[in-house]
């Protein structure tokens, strides 16, 4: 049994960080503190988005591990639930009205090329 593990975690990137490498060997546990802080909801908001990565992960390597020895049903049910933290994942990215809360940045257009003007008139 792997070891278990309490990380005091904010929604920042060193916490994700953290949690990820130590989730490979050990059992982990979040701990978020509340303070009252206005900011709180929005930490909150975003650990929860860098755990989900890691229970899907979780699940699908249980079900591959599941089918390699013959548990089909088992090995079904983790790929449910993997599908599921996919669907709960998806849902925390979109807005009520279904927009991605995401926002997506387009590489800007290259300018046009510059024209140079012949003139029509001759001189001669």
């Amino acid at each position: 049994m792997p070891e278990r593990i309490c990380v005091l975690s904010s929604g920042g990137l060193d916490s994700a960080v953290l949690l990820g490498t130590l989730a490979r060997r050990h059992v982990v546990h979040p701990l978020y503190v509340r303070c009252g802080l206005a900011w709180e909801r929005a930490e909150q908001q975003a650990l929860s988005l860098a755990l989900l990565p890691l229970v899907w992960q979780s699940q699908a390597g249980a079900a591959q591990a599941l089918d390699r020895l013959g548990r089909a049903a088992e090995a079904q049910a983790c790929r449910t639930r993997a599908q599921a933290v996919v669907a709960q994942l998806a849902a925390q990215l979109a807005d009520p009205l279904g927009h991605p809360r995401v926002a997506v940045l387009q590489r800007p257009r290259p300018p046009e090329p510059l024209r140079m003007w012949k003139s029509s008139s001759t001189t001669g």
